[in-house]
């Protein structure tokens, strides 16, 4: 199992910020590759396919007045530990749980619509090139820039997965050394909503590859190259 947020995670936080609420958009199309383009069966969090801004508070409705009150000190000491300043959301107010509720109507609305679309377009992806499958893995990382490269095989051929994690441009060399790749995925495409027109699609082993930040690219080469 493999996810970049869950409800522990984000319900155990002291005011339940989702991903959307700490990151940029292009950080969250990074995670959504990191996540679905894995070998591992992917979780999606409610509403992280499109963006929810809403956050998941810890919310509670006992009928113990004790178990309450016990709920509500207990929280406060655990956040005071970590040295958490501010008021924290009351587990038992009603309102902790109607903020925590999902817009759908976010779906339909920019960025959010295009997260949703490049969403779908990953799993499309993830499913016809059966990503799930046991493949050999060749995994280069560097620390400067962040880059982490991933070679697997998939459905006829081999495919080439770069990301980038630092917040500007990273250069390298083409990393498509033998022969001529395909670009699949460029999530900084601006029809992504990213800030680059469409990549280049054939990449050769002459070319010098530029991934804008917080990015990733997919290639494929067919089993002939």
């Amino acid at each position: 199992m493999v996810y970049c947020q869950n409800h522990d995670q984000i319900g155990n936080r002291a005011r339940g910020e989702r991903l959307s609420a700490l990151v940029n958009f292009e950080a969250q199309k990074l995670a959504a590759g990191m996540t679905l383009l894995s070998p591992f069966t992917p979780l999606l969090f409610m509403g992280q396919e499109y963006g929810e801004l809403a956050p998941f508070q810890y919310f509670t409705s006992h009928g113990d007045k004790d178990l309450v009150e016990a709920v509500r000190r207990g929280r406060r000491e655990e956040f005071n530990a970590f040295g958490w300043k501010g008021e924290l959301p009351d587990p038992q107010d009603e309102n902790t749980f109607l903020n925590s509720r999902l817009q759908h109507r976010l779906r339909d609305t920019d960025p959010h619509r295009t997260l949703r679309l490049f969403y779908q377009e990953l799993i499309r992806f993830r499913r016809e090139n059966q990503l799930g499958a046991d493949a050999e893995l060749e995994i280069t990382e560097s620390e400067k820039p962040p880059v982490l490269i991933i070679s697997r095989r998939a459905m006829g051929g081999r495919l080439l997965m770069i990301f980038n994690f630092d917040e500007g441009d990273a250069q390298f060399p083409s990393m498509a050394r033998n022969g001529h790749w395909t670009t699949e995925l460029s999530s900084a495409d601006s029809r992504w909503l990213g800030p680059n027109d469409r990549f280049p699609q054939a990449i050769g082993p002459s070319d010098t590859l530029t991934l804008a930040g917080k990015s990733f690219l997919v290639l494929s080469q067919d089993g002939t190259g």
